[in-house]
């Protein structure tokens, strides 16, 4: 899993974001590529949202928090800020239950949001039983003081997601080159 890494000092580290500050594609399920931004910690927000000291919503969960396959102003954050609520998700594509608390742990509760919008779907109860053998995931039930201090460590983890990108894209390369031959 891209999610469960290894930082330099080989200790391991539970991303709940990706990369920052890319341009990406959130999918085609609507007949287009939804294309987003991602912000300081890789979530699929406008850029500068951490610095302010007044934000409304926090929204959790997994694609639909996300706004995965609609772009930007479509997404539920999108339209919240678009109507003047400060708002931003920490939502991830394949999040579950377990995933979205660590996310109020490692953002919201620092951010302090008048709001925390939880969404939880049913596919939720599927994700919670991968995330149940995380044994990071599980510090975060275990122990309410704990946390990865992500929000701290955005250029660790965009680090390790590039080498492990990097990677994934030579083999996919070579893969290809070896096909051409045949």
């Amino acid at each position: 899993s891209t999610r469960n890494l290894k930082d330099e000092t080989r200790e391991k580290i539970y991303t709940l974001g990706t990369i920052s500050n890319i341009t990406t594609s959130l999918g085609n399920e609507n007949g287009y590529h939804s294309i987003i931004k991602t912000d300081e910690h890789g979530f699929n927000n406008i850029k500068g949202l951490y610095e302010k000291s007044n934000i409304d919503f926090v929204i959790v969960g997994d694609s639909f928090a996300e706004g995965f396959g609609v772009n930007y102003e479509n997404s539920i954050s999108g339209v919240l800020n678009s109507l003047n609520y400060t708002t931003l998700t920490t939502g991830k594509a394949g999040n579950g239950p377990i995933s979205a608390y660590a996310s109020i742990v490692e953002y919201a509760k620092i951010l302090k949001p008048k709001v925390v919008l939880w969404l939880y779907f049913e596919n939720d109860i599927i994700d919670l039983i991968h995330e149940m053998q995380s044994p990071i995931l599980n510090k975060y039930l275990d122990n309410e003081n704990f946390s990865q201090n992500l929000i701290n460590r955005q250029n660790e983890i965009d680090k390790i997601l590039k080498r492990i990108s990097n990677r994934e894209k030579n083999k996919y390369i070579a893969t290809l080159k070896i096909n051409k031959n045949y």
